[in-house]
């Protein structure tokens, strides 16, 4: 039981870090796109 636990543990924190990266990459490229607008205008 506390092997599955362990399993189901690492499958979450892989999860948020998933999810954290890409937020992470779609505001880094938000920000680029953003700083790029305002230079060009």
């Amino acid at each position: 039981m506390s092997s599955l636990g362990f399993l189901i543990l690492r499958f979450i924190v892989r999860v948020i870090l998933k999810v954290t990266i890409t937020l992470l990459s779609i505001l880094f490229w938000m920000t680029i796109l953003c700083a790029i607008l305002l230079c060009v205008l």
